[in-house]
């Protein structure tokens, strides 16, 4: 029944049903990266505060709000942000648990980061590598001294195929089959130590700990 003290009831009780469905829109606090630990700073972003900072400065110029609005996310909390996401492998809900923030939030932040990350790769993945060719076919020599596994300047993950053993000189292709297996040995042990290395500090490189994006 509308009441006959005001004007305009039914847009009264608009008002009051909206104010009470509306939720007040509330910022939670986010802590200065930078304020924790060397030791925290290690175990959650896998970096220390120098290695963060320079992260921070490399990717600024791709990942900083133009709007500048209030409440953004700062440049070091976006590459936090992201830095957890890779280092644990978990879902975004986890991150943003764990960072005060809610999943869309964190979603973005790990494209920015991804995405600048994507830019600056032919600045840091070169292949053989920074270092003279000569010093490089000098490291993998020295990883199979014994055999001597000459003239190496990468490798890479693949299926290794059997060759099957030529019918003339056998022998000699038997002992230089052994040679070469103990030589390949050496060098694959040290790339799985290097690969397992990585999977251990970024676990979105490992499936079993879950994927990039």
């Amino acid at each position: 029944m509308a009441c006959p003290f005001y004007e305009n009831p039914v847009d009264l009780g608009a008002q009051l049903v909206r104010r009470a469905l509306r939720r007040e829109r509330t910022f939670r606090d986010r802590c200065n990266p930078f304020e924790l630990s060397e030791q925290s700073l290690y175990e959650r972003y896998r970096f220390s505060g120098e290695g963060l900072q320079y992260n921070c400065q490399l990717l600024e110029p791709y990942i900083s709000n133009v709007m500048h609005r209030n409440h953004a996310l700062t440049v070091p909390q976006t590459v936090c942000i992201a830095l957890r996401f890779f280092a644990t492998g978990t879902f975004m809900y986890s991150v943003g648990d764990a960072e005060n923030l809610g999943k869309n939030i964190v979603c973005r932040a790990i494209h920015k980061v991804a995405e600048a990350l994507t830019e600056l790769v032919d600045a840091f993945v070169v292949f053989p590598g920074h270092l003279p060719t000569q010093c490089i076919k000098e490291g993998f020599y020295d990883i199979a001294a014994m055999s001597g596994f000459p003239n190496v300047i990468g490798a890479i993950d693949c299926i290794h195929i059997a060759i099957r053993a030529p019918s003339e000189n056998e022998f000699a292709y038997s002992a230089e089959e052994v040679r070469f297996n103990v030589a390949h040995s050496r060098a694959r042990s040290n790339v799985e130590r290097a690969i397992g290395l990585l999977k251990g500090r970024w676990k979105c490189l490992d499936v079993s700990g879950g994927r990039l994006l």
